[in-house]
């Protein structure tokens, strides 16, 4: 029963970093609010703007760009390997999400996901790394 469990969260914890991810190119949530800096849109490099706009629309390219094992930490820590990553993607569009930018520097930047009063706090860090930005580890914090 605990095997089944420890599954079960496994595959919700990928589900939920999946559907984040495609919610966000389906909808274009980062194209709409790239026109106001008060999210930190305008903080980002132009560079870390282009990969985030590639990134958010292209969903081989997400693939191509997601450093593995990916770190998804949640209540219950996991990785994720190439194997286990969906390459398709199933969304849930029932909760509503902004997404905010946050620069690091010139080699590192989040996005950051909240929902709507609704617990939904997920926070996705990107590096570069031999000239290419990939998504290395998933925060999530929801309730």
């Amino acid at each position: 029963t605990i095997k089944y469990m420890k599954q079960y969260l496994v595959n919700f914890s990928i589900k939920l970093v999946v559907i984040t991810l495609f919610v966000t190119s389906l909808f274009g949530c980062s194209k709409k609010l790239e026109q106001s800096n008060d999210n930190g849109w305008n903080d980002l490099t132009k560079e870390q703007q282009e990969f985030w706009n590639s990134f958010d629309s292209n969903i081989i390219f997400q693939k191509e760009h997601v450093k593995f094992p990916l770190t998804i930490e949640t209540p219950t820590y996991e990785e994720v390997d190439e194997n286990n990553y969906k390459s398709y993607w199933i969304y849930d569009d029932s909760e509503p999400t902004v997404l905010s930018y946050e620069y690091k520097d010139n080699e590192n930047f989040n996005i950051i996901k909240r929902g709507a009063d609704n617990g939904i706090r997920v926070t996705y860090i990107f590096e570069k790394e031999n000239d290419e930005w990939h998504l290395v580890y998933v925060l999530d914090e929801s309730n």
